[in-house]
């Protein structure tokens, strides 16, 4: 058995982040090509209300975008909310992340 350490590649859903001022995250940028993208289920501003059915209200940036990581081919599931109005969840398969420009 080989001891040493493997490296496990983490995968996304190709999007960036913002947190607006009153702790809000909001989809910012969304790469056509990325698993969100290509689903044209999310678009950029919808708010971010869960990860994984785990509440992301007043949680950092950073630490929301880790959750959206993991192995290629896993799921992810995201609750979003458009315009203020409209909330539903999207499930999503993390693939290669082609971060936006």
């Amino acid at each position: 058995m080989d001891p040493s350490p493997r490296l496990v590649e983490e995968f996304g859903i190709g999007v960036s982040l913002a947190a607006s001022n009153d702790g809000i995250l909001r989809l910012d940028r969304i790469s056509e090509g990325g698993p969100a993208g290509s689903s044209g289920m999310v678009a950029q501003g919808d708010e971010i209300l869960s990860v994984d059915k785990k509440a992301v209200e007043g949680t950092d940036v950073a630490a929301v975008a880790r959750m959206l990581q993991g192995p290629q081919g896993s799921l992810v599931r995201i609750k979003v909310r458009r315009n203020n109005q409209h909330t539903y969840s999207v499930c999503l398969e993390r693939g290669p992340d082609r971060p936006p420009p």
